[in-house]
């Protein structure tokens, strides 16, 4: 890749940081300065400001020196929030809409694969870029006044992002946490980087540690890949590395999953594509589907080829429970009932067979339908029959006689019925059909 020389960076960072971020930053400088620590950008946002690409509201910066004075002393200013983590000698900040993690430099050391280090701290620059996941975050930039933009590279990142290679910086990277596994997946994919020759291998070794670091940590490293723009290539990479089969031996990702997604996200700006009921992460309301909205589906998709026993397992072993899980333990049930829909069906009947089922499940179902007739029902469903209602309510039932109990809901779903039917199609022919159901006794 062709990157920026390194007398190039002041100017570039001067442009990255002449939005909201510039206030935040200064003071920060300034009462690092005034304790006499020489503050430095690190991590994603140095990578993407050599990449060209935007950078983040939200830094990362490390002072090779106490943190948490500087944090404190912000802290008494009008309008910032400050979250100090003392174990780690690190503080999250935020003063309106840009979020800094300030961070002591440190050493980190683990007593076993996936547990939380251990921190040693203050340490120099160099030690606590050595303690990253891979050389292309393990860069800096000087935010002193007088060495501004100048980038800090021990271990080689920029030679590497030139390369187009995703390089870990010691053999145990790996085994101490097993999410930087996920991450390489993730990087490499976003940022078109290969595993450099000797990551890959430590990557296949290593692939047996993943769930070393807790079901939670696992789950929440998948929803980050479910929210990049394109998680089909992150899969694609953890299947080849094995990482999928620990956490269960049924996961796998394969061409039709990927031919799946993208086609969840064509549909997805269909304005009548929008599930209403649980989900894993959010609830929609919107036209169109966010990223994390699109996530859902993507799961969906992800786990709908399993047996009900092997979904079960998946579920619990990601620790997805309740609300979370209802959409996805109701994957096997939809698959069986939309295996039986038939053409030539009415319209009604069809709702009363996936009327109970989340809309979630059933645009999953959709997606995962190839041309036919059951796609085409699922999507007369979805689009037409799912949404609709009597133009009548209750109360205009109440009036023409209906009392209110059981008696009005029957109605109320005879009025659908009809609907649906097109038996029906003004307010007079709802209420006609009412008076008619009255007199029969219905």
């Amino acid at each position: 890749m062709e990157l920026p020389p390194p007398e190039a960076l002041p100017q570039l960072l001067r442009q990255a940081l002449a939005g909201e971020a510039q206030g935040p930053l200064q003071a920060v400088v300034a009462e690092s300065l005034a304790r006499g620590l020489r503050p430095f950008l690190v991590g994603g946002f140095v990578r993407d400001l050599l990449l060209g690409q935007p950078t983040p509201h939200d830094l990362d910066l490390v002072l090779p020196g106490d943190a948490i004075p500087v944090a404190r002393a912000l802290e008494e200013k009008p309008g910032w929030h400050v979250l100090v983590h003392g174990r780690f000698r690190t503080a999250a900040l935020r003063a309106g809409a840009i979020g800094l993690d300030l961070a002591t430099a440190r050493r980190e050391r683990y007593a076993r694969p996936g547990a939380l280090p251990s921190v040693e701290a203050p340490a120099s620059l160099e030690e606590d870029l050595f303690r990253r996941d891979f050389t292309v975050n393990a860069m800096a930039l000087s935010l002193a006044p007088d060495s501004f933009g100048r980038l800090h590279d021990p271990y080689g990142g920029r030679h590497d992002l030139a390369a187009g290679l995703l390089r870990v910086l010691h053999e145990r990277s790996f085994k101490d946490d097993a999410t930087r596994l996920w991450r390489a997946c993730r990087y490499a994919a976003r940022l078109g980087l290969r595993l450099e020759t000797r990551t890959g291998r430590l990557a296949r070794r290593d692939a047996g540690y993943i769930m070393s670091v807790g079901h939670d940590r696992v789950r929440h490293e998948l929803e980050r890949i479910f929210q990049e723009e394109r998680p089909e290539k992150a899969l694609a990479l953890a299947q080849r590395y094995r990482l999928l089969v620990q956490i269960h031996p049924a996961l796998t990702w394969d061409g039709w999953l990927s031919r799946r997604l993208a086609a969840a996200r064509r549909t997805s700006g269909s304005p009548w594509f929008i599930p209403q009921g649980a989900l894993p992460r959010t609830n929609l309301t919107e036209a169109n589907l966010t990223s994390a909205n699109l996530s859902s589906l993507y799961w969906g998709l992800w786990l709908y080829r399993l047996e009900a026993s092997a979904l079960g397992e998946v579920l619990r072993t990601l620790n997805i429970a309740g609300r979370r899980a209802l959409p996805l333990e109701a994957l096997p049930g939809v698959k069986r009932k939309v295996a039986r829909l038939a053409q030539g069906s009415r319209p009604s009947a069809l709702a009363r067979r996936l009327d109970p089922f989340d809309p979630l499940s059933l645009q999953v179902a959709y997606l995962a339908q190839g041309p036919g007739a059951r796609r085409r029902l699922l999507a007369h469903y979805l689009q037409e029959g799912r949404p609709t209602r009597p133009l009548l309510r209750g109360a205009d039932l109440q009036a023409l006689g209906v009392p209110a109990g059981p008696a009005l809901g029957r109605i109320l779903e005879a009025l659908r019925d009809a609907r649906l039917d097109k038996r029906v199609k003004t307010r007079e022919d709802e209420a006609a059909l009412v008076r008619r159901l009255v007199a029969s006794g219905a």
